[in-house]
């Protein structure tokens, strides 16, 4: 036999469906016509969600005005809140006024 279908490596053998030699096709040659009939599959995109940090410049603390600042304000949010129940809800609760103090 000399006539053959050639894939890359992607093409697995269980994708070929079907595989025919045209006989009725006239070429002018020995050769024949090779019909292949393969399962074509999409590959599947995988979708990652981005990640955000919200970075904060910490640098800023080594002055003394913008040090005092940020403590007044963490104390002032941490006085506010009343931490009770869970362990994960208070420390969302303490996270959530570091950050807003932070941002301010």
């Amino acid at each position: 036999m000399i006539d053959f279908v050639i894939t890359n490596r992607a093409i697995t053998p269980s994708q070929i469906l079907e595989v025919r030699v045209l006989t009725s096709a006239n070429l002018g040659t020995d050769h024949k016509l090779v019909l292949c009939k393969m399962l074509m599959e999409q590959p599947r995109k995988v979708i990652k969600k981005p990640i955000y940090i919200r970075k904060f410049n910490i640098e800023s603390l080594s002055t003394e005005s913008t040090r005092q600042l940020y403590e007044l304000r963490l104390s002032s949010r941490l006085n506010n809140i009343c931490i009770a129940g869970e362990v994960e809800e208070g420390w969302q609760q303490i996270k959530t006024c570091i950050t807003e103090a932070a941002a301010e």
